[in-house]
């Protein structure tokens, strides 16, 4: 450092600091500029001390004396640790810890609590709030009273509490009673911003990964992937017993409720003529597509072909145009079993319409004979897809039974003349 020992004034007076004007040190700020009067960021009067611009540093240096209260942040007991020196002291003693608030504790490392009474107390855990805690590893509690306690668990709300591993807490006085899964006090799916209308959904996961979005639809029924999901309440339950009838198996689903078994079959035929159908009315609650019909034929005495078809509604509420129509040859190895018929092309029925199905054999059941629905004669199906899962319920009314004037059922019902039956034909769906 240059010393002004023996320099001559006229050449070293640039070097000097002084007052600005000149003049001495007043109670007023005046400007800090050297001798040839290039000003310095720094103002000085005899009560205060400025600096108007530029970048103070005091690295390597100590700083004594402040007042009490004013030091706002300072180091904490923790390597590279931050905590509040304002009123109340906390406490950061983790490592790259956070302590904010009065009395919050940061003890675990990279961990942050902020609020009165934060507790912090594990490795990358954090709390918000007022008494708020997290105390497991990478556990967050965020709200007054929150707790988390579980490793990975986050609570979210005040008074909620996630108490195992990887448990979600969210709302208000929420608390889990599960690992890895997310509990709510409750869920509203909202519009995106902006938007006047909703349709948003949830996406759910099956155990193969294939994803699945469930919404409401504008007719307040559930719906996976846009479709209708069936609602188990509306299924009709009846207490038949079990029919003995071989080849019933599980590609069905049962008809009226969720039984493991088909519904009452009380193993007799419906008394049949040649050439007359029995049609059964039913009505689509949910939509789904028909790929395979199964019929049980309790007796088969004569090969002969099975004629099923299905019926628009007609105006005055009975069968009308024919819809499609399906023949499957009849033998006796058929007898007492479940005979399945393929559909050419997969139907798919239309919501909320009522249609009527029916079925003959030429020679009635003196030849291959339909199955009756046991108990109180209540026909009930069930819509079923290939994978066995339900999708749909068929309520029948009544049946009706009519001559088809020959060996298939006719192309429309609309002007047939119809007698009534109190024997309900059965079939499966899928």
């Amino acid at each position: 450092m240059a010393s002004l020992q023996n320099a001559q004034i006229d050449q070293t007076y640039p070097a000097l600091l002084k007052v600005g004007d000149n003049g001495p040190v007043t109670a007023a700020l005046k400007a800090i500029t050297d001798g040839a009067g290039a000003a310095t960021n720094i103002q000085m009067s005899n009560t205060a001390t400025n600096f108007v611009s530029g970048t103070v540093d005091f690295t390597g240096s100590t700083v004594s004396g402040l007042p009490a209260g004013s030091a706002g942040l300072e180091l904490g007991t923790g390597t590279d640790a931050l905590q509040n020196a304002i009123g109340t002291a906390s406490t950061a003693s983790g490592a790259a810890s956070i302590a904010l608030g009065k009395n919050s504790t940061a003890s675990g490392g990279q961990s942050m609590a902020y609020g009165e009474e934060a507790l912090a107390s594990a490795t990358s855990a954090a709390a918000f709030g007022q008494y708020a805690e997290a105390t497991n590893f990478y556990a967050i509690a965020f709200g007054r009273t929150s707790s988390a306690s579980g490793d990975g668990a986050v609570a979210f709300g005040q008074q909620t509490s996630a108490a195992q591993s990887g448990a979600v807490a969210m709302g208000r006085q929420v608390t889990s009673d599960t690992a890895d899964t997310t509990h709510v006090r409750a869920l509203k799916i909202v519009a995106p911003d902006g938007a006047a209308l909703g349709g948003n959904g949830i996406t759910l996961l099956s155990t193969d990964g294939t994803d699945g979005v469930v919404t409401l639809l504008d007719s307040d029924e559930l719906a996976l992937d846009g479709e209708a999901i069936l609602r188990q309440t509306n299924a009709y339950a009846t207490g038949g017993q079990q029919s003995s009838m071989s080849g019933y198996g599980s590609t069905y689903w049962s008809a009226c409720s969720l039984m493991t078994g088909r519904p009452g079959l009380d193993g007799a035929f419906i008394d049949q003529s040649a050439n007359r159908a029995i049609v059964t009315k039913f009505d689509i609650d949910y939509t789904k597509t028909v790929t395979t019909i199964g019929v049980p034929m309790p007796v088969v005495s004569v090969s002969e072909n099975l004629y099923l078809a299905v019926y628009e509604s007609a105006s005055n509420g009975g069968p009308g145009v024919r819809v499609w129509q399906e023949t499957k040859a009849i033998t006796s190895a058929d007898n007492d079993t479940w005979v399945e018929v393929t559909l050419a092309s997969p139907w798919t029925p239309e919501k909320g319409k009522s249609y009527w199905i029916g079925a003959m054999t030429p020679t009635g059941n003196s030849g291959a004979a339909l199955a009756r629905m046991g108990g109180e004669h209540a026909s009930c199906q069930r819509f079923s897809t290939t994978n066995n899962a339900s999708t749909g319920t068929i309520i029948a009314i009544h049946s009706l039974t009519a001559s088809t004037g020959g060996t298939a059922m006719p192309t429309d019902f609309s002007a047939q003349s119809f007698g009534h039956r109190d024997e309900k034909v059965f079939f499966a769906w899928k």
